[in-house]
């Protein structure tokens, strides 16, 4: 299985202010893409299996080309926090594929750079089935065996959530911290290979947009098929994030 924007439409420039690109470097020289969302001045939000065995990072922030991003970040593994169930050498889906990153120097806030409210405590367990989510990212435009290339343009899509009940029909790594979303009216609708980590969000009840979580996995089937995605939700980790950044991000 593997993370899976395919489907979807290119952002313009503000659109998703939360949204950050993530280049990093493993030990024998690999170089790899992912998304984050940005929660705080000083903290940014991923997967997991993103930065584990990284020795470093480059992130692109307030960015719709990558190539014209409003400000960039170099950061070192010593300042990624990977939760601590997850097991960085294993090659399986895991259910706290979440990690956090900290920030060598404040971010500036402006119109193309916001932080996202995360998913409270309160809706860790949330049901959003049928609800109209949007996921966004910098991924594959289509499955890397047809041709398809990263996008150097951020792109987003609508996508509809199902429960983990229908989701364990496709998938066994469906923990009460999975949540899963298929397409909304078109089977090529979904994530894609180096999306991995970024927002999935929802208008909540109170209006406030807010992340409900964070690109997992998918299908090895490809980002085209019928699998929905799979994604963590932060809802069920505020303790931890609150232990580790000293910051409670949960509201009520």
């Amino acid at each position: 299985m593997h993370s899976r924007i395919v489907g979807g439409w290119e952002a313009t420039e503000g659109q998703f202010p939360y949204q950050i690109n993530i280049r990093m470097v493993a030990a024998n020289g690999g170089v790899f893409s992912c998304g984050g969302s940005v929660i705080h001045k000083n903290w940014i939000l991923t997967a997991a299996h993103c930065t584990a065995n990284r020795l470093s990072y480059v992130l692109r922030f307030g960015v719709v080309e990558l190539i014209r991003p409003t400000a960039i970040f170099e950061e070192t593994a010593s300042n990624n926090f990977l939760h601590p169930n997850y097991n960085p050498n294993s090659n399986f889906v895991q259910g706290d594929d979440i990690a956090v990153v900290k920030l060598s120097r404040d971010l500036t806030f402006g119109p193309t750079i916001q932080p996202i409210r995360l998913q409270n405590s309160q809706q860790m367990n949330k049901d959003y089935t049928g609800e109209v989510l949007v996921v966004s990212g910098f991924g594959l435009t289509q499955d890397s065996w047809n041709g398809g290339t990263a996008s150097s343009v951020l792109r987003w899509v609508y996508l509809r959530g199902i429960s983990n009940a229908e989701c364990r029909n496709w998938y066994n790594a469906v923990h009460p911290q999975t949540i899963c979303a298929s397409y909304y009216n078109s089977t090529i609708q979904s994530a894609c290979q180096g999306d991995s980590g970024g927002p999935l969000t929802a208008v909540d009840e109170d209006g406030e947009l807010t992340q409900i979580g964070i690109v997992s996995f998918g299908s090895s089937r490809g980002c085209s098929s019928i699998f929905p995605s799979a994604f963590v939700r932060p809802g069920h980790y505020h303790s931890w994030i609150t232990e580790v950044t000293g910051i409670d991000f949960d509201w009520s």
